[in-house]
């Protein structure tokens, strides 16, 4: 059974995000913020083993040798038979130094052993090159190779999802006959322990029914019918709530094809409420996968705003596609594409005043993990083109002799991290993160900084940019069996609008470094403190506080 889906950590991770980015601005918080950062991807922990997940029978790759090493013959040529994926010269160029001098059996098998060494670096597990019963004559010698066919394939399949599937996804990447490989081989075995309600796959490879032949068993267990998760939080805002509910909840393959339907669901302790819904499900055997995804916000300002009887809604509707570039047991890379729409409305209704907003964008992506010796890294490009479509004529007006954000724009995202281990019980985070833009964006598209995500030593929503970076740094270290300590310093500088419209300082820089602890209480209970204290920029989202105390719990189940 599968601990914990990536998915699942990524999508209460995002929600988090998507919560602690309600404004930037303390004047003027609005309902695009309550949107902002969903696509942001936290650090989790990348998809893929570093071990194998096929098991292959000793008899598939034990070498025949000969106890016999006192004979010598006399080697003029060496014949190599049987190979497909390799030519016969290439393989016999590796032998070429054993040309015109003698070799015992002991040294003609280590020949063999050479092309079989060459094939199982390149992916092919089970071929194998051996000597067969042969009279050597005019010191002509042959080697034959056997480079493992498929026999049959055998699925055991306990989950959810549809045996046909599972049939289909393996035929597309291994034909009956052809020759092994296990690139090929893992990626299939992948594709399907990706579907939602596939536990832990494991495939084996065993002796077939004739010789040359490998039969391919598929066991696929079953994964819980659904996944949830509730998280109790402090990283709000001021003025909407800072303390937070948040829960998660997937049902796995409702449609027995791999499919999920998700929903995620946020309250604060202010009036801010938050839900969204997405179904995403395989097209094919070959890994596209699309899905359509809703969303809706709404939120009361409180605290010094509350006279203002300032409240909105935020409403959105997309479709997403992905599709897996590179899928290797340590490594993959996703090519994403999605567009999405969002109504945004915001109301002061002591003023009278109605503000009404559409924004329609298309976003290309890649996503990469990478898993290796003692480390794993992640990173993602983003491009985004949108129009911004401001339909209140007042709000028009005043946009169009400020910011001047209504129309097309666009924007580049680019993010990575990475952990390493230093040896014994320590380890090292590392994460950067910046945007650029081509012109002035709307606040649902600005990039949000401050908060227990970004930067800790400053209040959610501190900043609001339309182009920046952020940089944190980690060093952690196990304190005890479930306890991590850690210390960690982060900054952020920010130009706020890509082209000036007020005397304002228009360029910030906030940085600050702190402690923090977390600790798995039980399997599936988690709970993270950190405490950041600020450099010399005073905080404008929030009251000052040195330290800045951040509390998250999560639980699963």
């Amino acid at each position: 059974m599968k601990v914990l889906s990536p998915k699942l950590l990524w999508s209460c991770c995002l929600l988090s995000i998507s919560l602690s980015s309600l404004h930037a601005e303390p004047i003027q918080p609005d309902a695009g913020q309550t949107l902002q950062n969903l696509q942001n991807i936290p650090v989790v922990t990348p998809q893929g083993t570093t071990q194998s997940p096929v098991l292959i029978d000793d008899k598939l790759t034990a070498d025949s040798t000969s106890t016999r090493h006192d004979v010598r013959f006399m080697v003029n040529k060496i014949h190599v038979k049987g190979s497909t994926v390799f030519s016969a010269q290439t393989l016999e160029a590796l032998l070429v130094s054993l040309q015109g001098s003698e070799q015992s059996l002991a040294e003609l098998n280590h020949a063999a052993k050479l092309i079989t060494r060459f094939y199982r670096h390149r992916g092919y597990l089970v071929a194998r090159a051996y000597l067969p019963p042969q009279t050597i004559k005019d010191g002509e010698l042959t080697i034959e190779v056997l480079e493992g066919r498929l026999g049959k394939t055998v699925i055991s399949n306990h989950s959810a999802v549809k045996t046909s599937l599972i049939e289909a996804i393996l035929q597309d990447h291994l034909q009956v006959g052809e020759v092994m490989n296990n690139e090929r081989l893992n990626q299939a075995l992948l594709l399907i322990d990706d579907l939602a309600g596939v536990a832990q796959i494991q495939g084996a490879l065993q002796a077939g029914d004739a010789v040359g032949l490998s039969n391919l068993l598929v066991t696929v267990p079953a994964d819980r019918p659904y996944r949830s998760a509730v998280l109790l939080d402090n990283a709000g805002d001021r003025y909407t709530g800072q303390n937070r509910l948040a829960l998660y909840t997937a049902v796995n393959s409702p449609l027995k094809r791999g499919d999920e339907l998700s929903l995620q669901m946020a309250v604060s302790d202010e009036a801010l409420a938050y839900a969204r819904s997405e179904w995403d499900m395989p097209i094919g055997s070959a890994g596209l996968r699309a899905g359509a995804n809703l969303s809706y916000s709404r939120y009361r300002l409180g605290d010094v705003f509350e006279s203002l009887d300032a409240h909105g809604t935020a409403q959105s509707v997309g479709l997403q596609t992905s599709y897996p570039l590179v899928l290797t047991l340590n490594r993959r890379i996703t090519a994403n594409a999605a567009i999405e729409q969002r109504d945004l409305k915001d109301y002061l209704d002591a003023l009278k005043v109605e503000t009404e907003k559409t924004v329609r964008r298309l976003q290309v992506s890649l996503v990469a993990n990478d898993i290796g010796q003692g480390r794993q890294s992640q990173w993602r490009v983003e491009a985004w083109l949108g129009k911004l479509d401001i339909k209140t004529p007042s709000a028009l007006s005043k946009d169009q002799s400020t910011a001047q954000t209504n129309g097309q724009y666009a924007k580049v995202v680019f993010a990575a991290n990475t952990v390493r281990s230093l040896g014994a019980d320590w380890s090292v985070y590392l994460n950067v993160m910046a945007q650029l833009a081509t012109n002035n964006l709307d606040s649902s598209e600005k990039m949000n900084l401050g908060g227990a995500t970004t930067v800790r030593a400053y209040p959610t929503g501190e900043l609001l940019a339309d182009e920046a970076i952020l940089l944190n740094a980690e060093l952690r270290t196990r304190l005890l069996a479930n306890l991590t300590g850690f210390i960690f310093y982060d900054y952020a500088q920010a130009t706020l609008n890509h082209e000036t419209f007020s005397p304002a300082d228009n360029i910030r820089s906030i940085g600050g470094g702190g402690v923090g602890v977390s600790a798995s209480v039980i399997d599936n209970m988690g709970l993270k403190l950190s405490l950041a204290w600020r450099g010399s920029e005073l905080p404008q989202a929030d009251k000052d506080q040195q330290p800045r105390v951040w509390l998250e719990a999560s639980y699963r189940f």
